[in-house]
């Protein structure tokens, strides 16, 4: 008998679940993770045998269990389908009739590029290639979850599925050999199969928005890592998205073009920065009366503040308090930008918030040189001041405080980010050493309060 595998992780197990029998798990973990789509089915197994007995084989045929995930219906359900022994050109395989749970002119998924959690046996997925209406399950199942950008036409992901509509028909396949040549022999499903089939209906995803929790999507690391989305201000405008965006982007997908935040990196977390350049061209986005009450539709401030340069060298090919023109066009980030950590670290929409706030309402008026008077020694005076863990923490905890008071409850569990590196701490010995700067920093500290009490 051949060892059981972990339906989340394919790791060898003894451990199988003690209601259905049909779903193994290496450890209480993996079991959690895949224990909302499980329930659907675990106790439905034995009642659909009970009450739906596998009909008697014949000598051409036999019926194999099998899954559906139906138009009308919420949740999956078990089937038997038929597999003939049929000959062709005196060959003989076998062959799963679908026809009769299907409707119309039956299609077959191809998954030969779709890299399996389980790939010492396959699955097939038929589909009703010819309905229209679109399932009922995989809207339930996908609730919740937007594709952000990807290579599919329509964003929202329960209508991915609506590329070929209806019901779709999971049968599962080992490989034997005859007449020396591979030949499929069709299996029953089990319940660790449900994961694999589940995947497959945002395999072409690259970034999801969480927009409210699902039970059912694992979008978690490896594969998986999470990031922020932050709007330009047309998305915000026009087509109603929120300034930051919880989001999930596969792991291979992500790309920083050496977009690295040297402020964040600094405070302990770097994030890179991946754009997504507009490519909108709407009339509502070149209206001139509305860019001038909204500012530009294809400007991201909020995302550009997190690059501004602190290179304290004068002469310097990086810039001091604004961000490097490699970054921008005409000085603006004409973009949506993803935002991650490059130690892959989860972020949260709250952190990048506060980050940004903080690069703008803090770091950026600290560093405003109006005499054009700042030396080196001057600059790194500020940077220890402003770029240290403490400072921004305690920015993070007031800016938490004063949401929660204009009751925002989304607020009550929101943390400032761990740092992944070294991190400088409090600068009031490097202040006190550098006593002939104090005046510049008591002025930079007056003009941060008067922004503050504006």
């Amino acid at each position: 008998m051949s060892s059981l595998k972990c339906a989340i992780c394919d790791a060898e197990t003894s451990l199988i679940c003690s209601v259905c029998k049909s779903a193994s798990y290496c450890s209480t973990e993996c079991q959690k993770k895949d224990l909302p789509l499980h329930k659907l089915l675990c106790d439905k197994l034995e009642k659909f045998k009970a009450t739906h007995p596998r009909p008697k084989p014949t000598f051409t045929s036999s019926h194999k269990l099998a899954l559906r995930f139906p138009a009308s219906r919420k949740e999956p359900e078990f089937i038997w389908v038929k597999i003939n022994l049929i000959n062709e050109h005196g060959k003989w395989r076998l062959n799963s009739d679908i026809a009769e749970h299907l409707h119309g002119k039956v299609g077959l998924v191809d998954l030969s590029c779709t890299q399996f959690v389980h790939p010492h046996y396959g699955i097939d997925i038929s589909y009703d290639d010819e309905a229209i209406a679109d399932s009922q399950c995989i809207a339930y199942l996908l609730d919740g979850c937007e594709s952000v950008f990807d290579r599919l036409p329509r964003s929202n992901l329960a209508s991915i599925a609506s590329a070929s509509c209806g019901s779709y028909v999971v049968t599962r396949w080992v490989k034997t050999a005859a007449d020396n040549r591979p030949l499929k022999e069709y299996q029953d499903i089990t319940l660790n199969d449900v994961r694999e089939s589940f995947a497959f209906f945002y395999r072409d995803v690259d970034c999801i928005e969480i927009k409210k929790p699902n039970p059912f999507v694992l979008l978690k690391q490896p594969q998986w890592v999470s990031r922020v989305i932050i709007s330009c201000r047309g998305e915000e405008l026009f087509q109603g998205k929120r300034k930051y965006r919880q989001v999930a982007i596969r792991h291979e997908k992500e790309k920083w073009y050496g977009m690295i935040s040297s402020i964040s990196k600094d405070l302990g977390f770097p994030l890179g920065l991946e754009p997504y350049y507009a490519a909108w061209h709407e009339e509502a986005w070149r209206d001139q009366k509305l860019a001038a009450k909204h500012g530009d539709p294809f400007s991201n401030p909020e995302a550009l503040n997190l690059m501004l340069g602190i290179n304290p060298m004068k002469g310097s090919e990086t810039s001091w308090n604004s961000a490097e023109i490699r970054f921008t066009i005409t000085g603006k980030l004409l973009t949506m930008v993803a935002v991650g950590r490059i130690d892959q670290q989860d972020i949260t929409e709250k952190q990048i918030e506060v980050l940004s706030r903080y690069c703008t309402d803090i770091v950026h008026v600290a560093m405003q040189d109006k005499d054009n008077d700042f030396d080196e020694d001057t600059k790194k005076a500020i940077l220890q001041k402003y770029l240290c863990k403490d400072r921004f923490n305690a920015y993070f905890d007031e800016y938490k405080a004063k949401k929660l008071a204009e009751g925002d409850a989304s607020w009550a569990d929101a943390y400032p980010p761990k740092p992944s590196t070294p991190v400088k701490e409090d600068a009031k010995e490097e202040d006190e050493r550098l006593a002939k700067r104090r005046k510049v920093m008591r002025d930079i500290e007056s003009r941060l309060g008067e922004k503050q009490n504006k």
